[in-house]
């Protein structure tokens, strides 16, 4: 938690943990002997990441960034469901999409991000159907009593997933 909302702080290799802390404010802490070895810090991680969540508490999200960018510590705010739709970016790679669920009505979902060559999306419209609903029965294309690789092979569903431009084919 910040002064004015939430960040995300990912300190990937150990030795960002304390100086994460001295970054955001107690040199003091991070400057300390037992950070110098890696058991110490993976031992003390919730001291430190109490200690970081109290420092973060003294400033800005923006403030915060700033800061943990300059030393390339992986960062970025945290933000509630309701601002990823509105979020810049995320709309100019058109990361959602609107739909029309059959008894739900209109929702935004994630847009397929897989792309072929020789395929548009909305191509494979049977593939792309609605979520089922809580305690609504699966409606499956495979058989339970045949469910082996092999079976499936006979049956075309390995072969077909296999294209021209595939090793296997």
């Amino acid at each position: 938690q910040t002064k004015d909302g939430w960040i995300s702080i990912v300190p990937y290799v150990l030795p960002h943990f304390p100086l994460v802390v001295g970054l955001l404010g107690d040199e003091a802490m991070a400057g300390e002997e037992r950070w110098k070895n890696p058991a110490t810090i993976i031992q003390s991680a919730p001291e430190l990441y109490t200690r970081i969540g109290e420092l973060t508490r003294e400033k800005t999200t923006d403030e915060c960034m700033e800061i943990l960018r300059a030393a390339n510590i992986p960062c970025m705010p945290a933000v509630d469901i309701d601002d990823v739709i509105d979020d810049p970016h995320l709309r100019r790679v058109g990361f959602f999409e609107r739909s029309e669920h059959p008894s739900e009505g209109p929702l935004y979902q994630m847009r397929d991000p897989n792309h072929f060559s020789d395929w548009q999306q909305g191509d494979l419209t049977n593939l792309s159907r609605p979520m089922r609903l809580m305690g609504e029965p699966e409606k499956s294309f495979r058989n339970p009593a045949s469910s082996s690789a092999s079976n499936s092979a006979k049956r075309g569903a390995v072969s077909s997933a296999r294209g021209r431009n595939s090793p296997a084919a």
